[in-house]
C-alpha cells in the first residue's frame, strides 16, 4: 500500500485531510476544515506546490524564516513536531508527537518523500459511534 492523502468527511459539508504512510500511520493532519471534496484538494495541492519550503527549528530561537514555511519545535506536552505555515497565524498542517528532535526531523523527510507521490483517496462516509 503506497502512501496516500485521504479526504474524510468529518460532519455534513465538513471535510478535512491528512496523509497517511504505508502502514495507515499519520503523517500529518491538516487542520483546515473545508465544505467541498474540491476545497480540500486545493489544500493539498497548496501543500503540495510548497514541499520545497525551507524549516525554521524553534528549538533552538532561530531568526524567522519566510514564509511558507516548516516548523520544528517543541509542544507543551514535551514532544517535538513539526507544523506546515502557510501564513502568520495560518497552520495547514501538523504532525504527530514525537519523543525527540531526531524523530521529528526524520518525520518532516518522510513526509517530503511520500507527500510527492501520494495519491488522493476520498472517504465520504462517516463512522457512525455506537454507544454501550
Amino acid at each position: 500500500m503506497a502512501a496516500k492523502f485521504i479526504i474524510k468527511l468529518k460532519r455534513e459539508k465538513e471535510y478535512q485531510f491528512y496523509l497517511q504512510n504505508e502502514a495507515g500511520e499519520h503523517i500529518v493532519d491538516g487542520m483546515d476544515i473545508y465544505s467541498t471534496v474540491d476545497e480540500c484538494r486545493a489544500g493539498i495541492d497548496l501543500v503540495l506546490a510548497n514541499l520545497n519550503m525551507h524549516t525554521m527549528d524553534r528549538t533552538i530561537g532561530m531568526v524567522d524564516v519566510e514564509m511558507p514555511r516548516y516548523e520544528l519545535f517543541l509542544d507543551k506536552a514535551g514532544h517535538f513536531r513539526f507544523r506546515i505555515r502557510m501564513e502568520e497565524k495560518k497552520v495547514m498542517a501538523l504532525a504527530p508527537g514525537m519523543p525527540n528532535k531526531p524523530a521529528a526531523q526524520e518525520s518532516l523527510a518522510q513526509y517530503k518523500e511520500l507527500a510527492a507521490t501520494a495519491e488522493i483517496e476520498v472517504i465520504e462516509t462517516r463512522e457512525i459511534k455506537k454507544e454501550v
